[in-house]
């Protein structure tokens, strides 16, 4: 079977290609350079993606390249619903006529966050510009697409290497040893969830032939405080340097809680955070 995934570079997308290329014939799309089974892409570039796709006929297409600062996408609206609804549905368009099976990443953002809990079945009601593009990428491939995934999950945490961008553990870690305070907000309830475990429940789903859309979620329900302060205690780091404050975060929902759907056995915070100190050690991370 051949695979191909967008975002391959990205935080969720490398640690998937790694995990699928084990299994399966698996093809990469990169904004960077070409090498070994990646392309170079930009996702907007339409004429290019289809050249791509006509070159490598993948079986299934991931989605996971996507414009996911929150803020940028409220000051960039034209950039967010070019990179995250129009690549989106012109993707979901090449994926229609040779029936390639699309697995769309989206977001929990898709959501209010003003209820108790959300099922597959619950409403959409984004309050951020970021989730209203995902939202409106999630209704194309829905409108074009009959065989397809569409996962939402919850905020991500883990590990690749030392030059993951915007890794919140990995730059907790790093200031909390240079003797730096970390504010972080003590408001908004979270459920961090290892991107090991999305790749895993990624995987299951491609061997049960899953449609449709699918929630996941990290088990623990914490603040970005609170996930600092573990942060700390785990990696043996002050935690008198996390400081938490009611931060003015009015794009983030403030509690998004998943009905359970979980496939895979998903590891809790402190669980998801040793492994990562471990797979911080074996890739010699200082």
């Amino acid at each position: 079977m051949k695979i191909l995934i967008t975002g391959t570079d990205g935080f969720l997308g490398k640690k998937l290609f790694n995990l699928l290329a084990k299994k399966y014939e698996t093809f990469g799309i990169t904004r960077k350079e070409n090498r070994e089974n990646i392309f170079s892409l930009d996702i907007t570039d339409n004429k290019k993606a289809n050249e791509i796709f006509n070159k490598i006929k993948p079986e299934i297409l991931i989605h996971t390249a996507a414009l996911v600062d929150v803020e940028k996408c409220e000051k960039e609206k034209e950039l967010a619903f070019k990179v995250n609804t129009e690549a989106t549905e012109n993707i979901a368009k090449i994926c229609k006529k040779p029936n390639i099976k699309m697995i769309y990443i989206s977001t929990d953002y898709v959501f209010s966050g003003k209820e108790e809990s959300y099922s597959i079945k619950s409403t959409p009601n984004p309050i951020s510009y970021y989730g209203e593009t995902k939202l409106l990428g999630e209704k194309a491939v829905q409108s074009l697409l009959n065989n397809y995934i569409i996962i939402r999950p919850t905020i991500l945490y883990g590990f690749n290497s030392a030059e993951d961008k915007k890794n919140f553990v990995l730059n907790t870690i790093n200031k909390l040893k240079n003797n730096e305070q970390v504010i972080l907000d003590n408001k908004r309830i979270k459920y961090p969830l290892l991107i090991d475990d999305v790749a895993k429940t990624i995987s299951k789903l491609i061997e049960t032939n899953y449609q449709g859309i699918f929630h996941i979620s990290g088990p623990d329900a914490v603040t970005k405080y609170e996930f600092g302060k573990k942060i700390a205690r785990v990696f043996s780091l002050p935690e008198e340097k996390i400081i938490g404050e009611n931060l003015k975060e009015q794009y983030r929902p403030y509690k998004v809680r998943f009905e359970n759907q979980s496939i895979v056995k998903v590891l809790n915070l402190e669980q998801g955070l040793n492994l990562i100190k471990k797979q911080m050690r074996e890739a010699k991370w200082k």
